[in-house]
């Protein structure tokens, strides 16, 4: 049997004697959840639906770093809303992994903009080569990303059937 506790921050984690021997995180969206496991490094989790962001721009303008809001503004208006989603999640998994939460303010890191590939560009009190972010597509309809605190990190993709949870009853 496993054993949990909270972290430092709040964050479950791993407790007794397996304390330490792995990592992991979740996250869920509608239908979709997404699971990440790491037996060597802090990780995080992020999974979305897309959907429309009507204060997408208003948000970036308030919450997050100043190069993230004037790149989502440069943006087609039809492009906007896929990649706030996408940023979203980026910044998500990496706050995910520190285990700080929502209290680390999301203007203190900054990340690439979707489509380009997921990278840490800048982060307060930390340096962003030291990370790997992955770029998820869970499902229609939805968007991820996995953020390992693993310069190199590389991952390892299981899907489990639609019907996988109807199969295995509590």
């Amino acid at each position: 049997a496993l054993a949990f506790a909270p972290g430092p921050a709040g964050k479950p984690e791993l407790a007794g004697a397996q304390a330490g021997a792995l990592h992991f995180n979740l996250s869920h969206s509608g239908t979709r959840a997404l699971v990440g496991v790491s037996p060597k490094a802090a990780i995080g989790v992020d999974v979305e639906a897309l959907r429309p962001v009507p204060d997408a721009l208003r948000i970036a303008r308030a919450h997050f770093a100043r190069a993230e809001a004037e790149a989502l503004a440069a943006l087609r208006p039809e492009e906007v809303d896929a990649a706030f989603t996408g940023l979203w999640t980026r910044k998500e998994a990496v706050v995910k992994a520190l285990g700080a939460g929502l209290s680390l303010p999301l203007d203190h890191l900054a990340l690439t903009l979707p489509p380009a590939p997921p990278r840490l560009v800048a982060i307060v009190g930390d340096d962003p080569e030291a990370w790997s972010l992955h770029h998820l597509e869970p499902g229609p309809g939805t968007v991820g990303t996995a953020a390992i605190r693993a310069a190199g990190a590389t991952i390892a993709r299981c899907a489990l059937p639609e019907d996988w949870l109807d199969r295995h009853p509590r």
